[in-house]
């Protein structure tokens, strides 16, 4: 079995990325010339069990920082998501809206 010290990714696409810890993204992401991150900022965020860790700055999720970064999700190399296959529209349209007012 090849370690993961030995492999490369052509991409890494981490999925709920605003729920996962930046520190633990940058394993794959080192190793990988491209990465699409599929998220929602809005969404909870990680579970941070120490406070100290919280305090390091171990909360920040890799999300918050491209948000840092980047500023305003429209960047050029941001896309949003129009489609989502997974819900009812009528249930994703009536709970979405309140949460989506000022986006575009």
């Amino acid at each position: 079995m090849k370690l993961l010290e030995e492999s490369h990714f052509d991409v890494t696409i981490i999925d709920e990325v605003s729920q996962a810890m930046e520190a633990a993204c940058w394993i794959p992401l080192l190793r990988s010339k491209k990465c699409i991150l599929a998220g929602d900022h809005l969404q909870l965020p990680p579970t941070i069990m120490s406070k100290e860790a919280a305090k390091e700055g171990l909360e920040v999720t890799l999300m918050e920082r491209m948000l840092e970064m980047y500023g305003d999700p429209r960047h050029e190399d941001a896309h949003r998501a129009v489609q989502n296959a997974r819900e009812d529209h009528a249930v994703v349209l009536h709970t979405a809206l309140p949460l989506q007012a000022g986006r575009t």
